[in-house]
Order: C-alpha cells, then structure tokens, then sequence
C-alpha cells in the first residue's frame, strides 16, 4: 500500500543577537500557533555569551515559510545579528513548546566548587 506524500517540512533554526528577556520567544511561540507549526523554542546552551536561540518547526511548507518570515522580521524589540535555518528529519512533535531558561542554583554553584578541590 503506497503512503499519501505529504507536504511538510522540518527544520532547525539559530538565531543569534539580543534576545534575551525581550519576549522573543513567545513571540515565536505565538506565531508558530497561529500556523499550527509544532516543535520547540529554547536558548542555546552557554550562557549570556551565546545570546541565541534554537527553533524546531515542523510543519506545512507554507506556514513553515510564513513561520521563517515572521521570525526573522517582525518583532521590533530585538536585535538579530544572524538567523540560519536547515532542514531536518521531522521529529514529530505533537505541540509547540516553550523551553525554559536553565538556570544553576546557588547549591549547584556550591557542589561544583566544592567537586573542584
């Protein structure tokens, strides 16, 4: 039985420049529901040096570009210096989701200081 093709893409997108703290990942957030994309939104490994973000969408090609679009461009309040995207194998997600900020705690900042004597 041969399977429907289906025109859906999936893609990886870094987006670097000033973004912390300024809602941009809401931002996206909201436009990926808006376009009924699913993946994922979070801050790149790091710290504050990176300032980046790493996007998964997953979706129709056209709300995909719609997506790339809307991210690149329209929100006013940050700075993107770059903003490269690939396509990827789809890693079927059933929702958009937000990722939160890692942040060390005060106890893991004691045992790592104390692990290095």
């Amino acid at each position: 039985m041969k399977t429907k093709p289906t025109n859906n893409v999936a893609i990886e997108i870094i987006v670097h420049g000033k973004i912390k703290q300024l809602g941009y990942r809401r931002f996206v957030y909201k436009q990926a529901k808006e376009l009924k994309i699913m993946g994922m939104v979070k801050y790149l490994e790091g710290g504050v040096q990176t300032e980046g973000l790493m996007i998964i969408a997953e979706g129709k090609t056209s709300s995909i570009e719609l997506f790339l679009k809307k991210c690149r461009g329209d929100y006013p309040f940050v700075e993107i210096n770059s903003f490269e995207y690939k396509e990827i194998v789809s890693q079927n997600f059933k929702e958009f989701k937000i990722y939160p900020i890692r942040q060390k705690s005060k106890w893991n900042l004691v045992l790592s200081n104390f692990l290095k004597r």
